[in-house]
């Protein structure tokens, strides 16, 4: 779970978002709404919803764009129920909330570095035993 969430609020220029996205390499911000999380703004967002309908960002608010059926997990949910949520509704971010209160975001690169060990781990076991052969 990555912590430092690039959140941003629903009132402000949408260009503010993008810019900040693009300043801090991120591929989504999380839109707030007296500190509680009500929608996210993805870079799919930003293509299907202002960039292919020739919508001027300068002129958009952030609530104008964003996708409000926040789906989030809780901090204690398991990591393979977050990636079953996730592939369940075609999400690539995960926001990590509990009692409106944003502790974090899964997203694909934390999810490959979650990941990562077990996949190592896994692979040296069947190299080691030459269940490799069976492949």
């Amino acid at each position: 779970m990555r912590k430092d969430v690039l959140t941003i609020d629903g009132e402000a220029p949408l260009v503010d978002a993008a810019m900040a996205m693009v300043e801090q390499d991120r591929g989504s911000v999380i839109v707030l709404e007296k500190a509680k999380p009500i929608g996210i703004i993805t870079e799919r967002d930003f293509v299907a919803k202002v960039v292919s309908k020739g919508r001027d960002p300068k002129k958009l608010k952030v609530k104008e764009v964003m996708t409000t059926d926040l789906l989030s997990v809780d901090p204690d949910t398991d990591l393979y129920e977050a990636v079953r949520l996730m592939r369940e509704h075609g999400v690539r971010r995960l926001p990590v909330v509990k009692n409106g209160i944003l502790y974090g975001i899964l997203g694909p690169k934390e999810l490959a570095d979650s990941f990562t060990p077990y996949i190592d781990k896994l692979t040296k076991e069947i190299l080691r035993t030459g269940m490799g052969l069976l492949f």
